[in-house]
């Protein structure tokens, strides 16, 4: 049994080393009697200890600093969704009253609302127009604002003329004398 717990000498120099982390760091050298010896030998390039400690704190910097960002971000979208929309159920009271109030006018009125026939009749007129006139006769009739300036005049068109004038079916607003012969 004392056989047994006998190591060789290369073993036994190697269990008497506790803990090899780099094992280039260890310099193995063999001596006449063919006796294992170790020596510690560190690394006198200070640039490759410095490149080494840089790339593992960059590691753990750039893994903290991804972390805190990604923190960072999560809380501020939390913080706009309650900055932006803070109280959800008032909007949600706000349509519960307008269908309930659009309940109440279908039940008010059972038909649709009549176009009368002056209107309707205006209204093809202008169909007729946007159909077959000239470009600048369209222009003069659907054209709402008029700058008067000495003896000049000048015809503007808003954009909502504009629509007016390009889709079938808009009548021209009343009350501002726009149905007048010119």
């Amino acid at each position: 049994m004392a056989g047994l717990l006998k190591l060789p000498r290369r073993i036994a120099a190697v269990r008497n080393i506790v803990n090899i982390s780099d094992p280039s760091k260890f310099a193995v050298s063999t001596a006449a009697n063919k006796s294992v010896a170790f020596q510690r030998s560190y690394s006198s390039d200070k640039k490759y200890n410095e490149a080494e400690n840089l790339r593992r704190n960059s590691y753990r910097y750039l893994w903290f600093s991804l972390l805190a960002s990604a923190s960072a971000y999560a809380s501020y979208k939390i913080w706009l969704r309650y900055q932006l929309f803070p109280s959800i159920t008032a909007a949600e009271e706000i349509t519960e009253t307008d269908s309930e109030s659009e309940s109440d006018t279908k039940k008010k009125r059972y038909r649709k609302e009549k176009i009368g026939f002056r209107d309707r009749k205006i209204i093809e007129y202008e169909n007729r127009m946007r159909s077959y006139s000239t470009p600048d006769k369209i222009f003069r009739y659907f054209a709402t604002v008029k700058l008067t300036y000495g003896d000049a005049t000048e015809v503007y068109m808003t954009p909502d003329d504009f629509l007016r004038a390009i889709t079938p079916g808009m009548k021209q607003p009343d009350g501002l004398g726009l149905d007048q012969y010119r």
